[in-house]
């Protein structure tokens, strides 16, 4: 009997130790950084800084709009030395004609790819942003479709 107790107990543990370390893997989504966009921080309704961010594309897309856009959430920052990219996708101008983001070409849309754990950002973490010239962003690009979001943990891919 006393055997048995033992059994149920360690199985007990490890089935709460298991399903932990699932839950924890289950907080995890594989996306890739699409794209950037470089804009205006707007602060008191005035532009005040430049600031990046980063178009991230979920591999399972949940977004109906993706099948336009390559993205289907945005963050203004990566986690420190998760990809170095070239100069040459950083560094474009505005196009006025969208004041959307810039995407990368076709051969390298799934070459940043990552798996993160992320959360809606927090209503103080919420950057106000425009881009370009455009006064009306939501009529040329349709920013509402997309989260902005905050990184919390990543693990690049391997695979």
């Amino acid at each position: 009997m006393k055997a048995v107790l033992h059994l149920v107990v360690y199985g007990l543990i490890f089935l709460t130790a298991y399903s932990c370390e699932n839950k924890d893997l289950d907080n995890y989504v594989e996306g890739y950084i699409t794209g950037t966009f470089l804009c205006d921080r707007v602060v008191n309704g005035q532009a005040a800084d430049s600031v990046r961010g980063f178009c991230i594309l979920l591999k399972n897309r949940e977004n109906s709009i993706t099948t336009y856009f390559a993205m289907d959430l945005y963050a203004f920052s990566l986690p420190n030395g998760l990809f170095t990219f070239p100069p040459e996708i950083l560094n474009y101008t505005y196009d006025g004609s969208d004041c959307g983001p810039k995407f990368f070409p076709d051969s390298l849309i799934s070459k940043y790819k990552f798996i993160f754990k992320y959360r809606a950002a927090d209503k103080n973490e919420i950057i106000e942003f425009l881009c370009g010239p455009c006064f009306q962003m939501e009529t040329t690009f349709p920013w509402r479709h997309f989260k902005q979001i905050t990184i919390e943990g990543y693990r690049i891919n391997q695979h």
